[in-house]
């Protein structure tokens, strides 16, 4: 497998860290998740050393690939400056969230279908949101299969948002990770949970999640941990959930 670490595009001062653990074999790539209307080349300079894959903004920030507001337009404009700087395509993309009508199935194959400058890796997602009340586009099994189909992208297999979509749906949950595990992801994220239908991000060992089973699906693709970090400035929690995750 090849490891990554999840870090915002704001938090330079995690960026000479993450060139030290990709020189040294411990990570090979960086996962920048691009927060909109938030660009510094001379900060961001250094993550040029490292492969780079990209996480688009999403409901912490407002931003739903099914509709066109002006969140959507400032965000987008945001990822061109990175894909540019970075001559790199591939983002990770959650399918978006319920406000209207509009934010449907139909709606993100039509958009992801206009945007053929990104490489879109599209993550699986729980049925509702953080808060615990709006519903998340595409969250079933067989519409993420659906979109994938239409629109050829590839599939980001996020083992947290799984288990709390199987949840919802009242699925055993390596059950429904082996139906989403059929769809061959290019990627996964892993972070342990608790056992619920909100999404929790915990330490690897933390949560209720059988993450052993998770483990063995992985085979030579990339995945980011996920999981919660105070230290931004030597990576300690990553680090130790680095070696956790290799210790499964």
């Amino acid at each position: 497998m090849k490891i990554g670490l999840k870090i915002y595009s704001t938090n330079a001062q995690s960026f000479p860290k993450l060139l030290q653990l990709y020189e040294s074999g411990i990570i090979q790539y960086a996962e920048v998740y691009i927060v909109p209307d938030q660009f510094d080349s001379k900060s961001l300079a250094v993550l040029k050393e490292i492969p780079i894959i990209f996480h688009a903004p999403n409901f912490n920030h407002h931003f739903s690939f099914t509709r066109d507001d002006k969140v959507f337009r400032t965000a987008l404009k945001t990822i061109h400056r990175f894909v540019d700087f970075f001559e790199e395509k591939r983002i990770i993309i959650h399918p978006g969230y319920v406000v209207s009508g509009t934010d449907n199935i139909s709606t993100l194959i039509d958009k992801i279908s206009n945007h053929p400058w990104l490489d879109i890796i599209l993550e699986n997602v729980p049925a509702v949101g953080l808060d615990n009340r709006t519903r998340m586009v595409a969250s079933s099994a067989d519409d993420i299969k659906r979109v994938l189909q239409k629109t050829h992208t590839k599939f980001c297999l996020d083992f947290g948002h799984a288990a709390a979509a199987a949840r919802f749906y009242g699925i055993e949950t390596i059950e429904f990770t082996q139906t989403l595990l059929q769809l061959q992801p290019y990627m996964f994220h892993i972070s342990d949970a608790y056992d619920q239908v909100i999404d929790s991000h915990l330490p690897l060992g933390e949560g209720s999640l059988p993450l052993k089973d998770f483990r063995q699906m992985i085979q030579d693709q990339y995945v980011s941990l996920e999981t919660p970090k105070k230290d931004f400035l030597t990576l300690t929690e990553d680090i130790e959930n680095i070696r956790r995750l290799n210790a499964l």
